[in-house]
């Protein structure tokens, strides 16, 4: 089973908990949380999981979803 470095136990449990800040949650962090999450379920589960993650993620930092903002299903897919 895949084990976490530090700074990606730290990521994956602000973000599990909603408390990574709105500045942390860029890119490079999205990527990471999806190498993390593929490492440790099936792609399928991975996806489902991410996605709730990030829609609770958003509403903790106030954004409301809608078609032009928030959560983005084909770039979380993706990447």
């Amino acid at each position: 089973m895949f084990s976490f470095q530090p700074n990606d136990e730290l990521l994956w449990n602000t973000f599990s908990s909603q408390n990574l800040s709105a500045e942390k949650w860029n890119h490079i962090a999205h990527l990471r949380l999806a190498f993390l999450f593929n490492s440790q379920y099936s792609i399928d589960e991975a996806h489902l999981l991410m996605r709730a993650g990030i829609i609770k993620l958003n509403a903790a930092h106030g954004h409301i979803e809608s078609p032009t903002k928030g959560y983005h299903e084909t770039m979380t897919r993706v990447w």
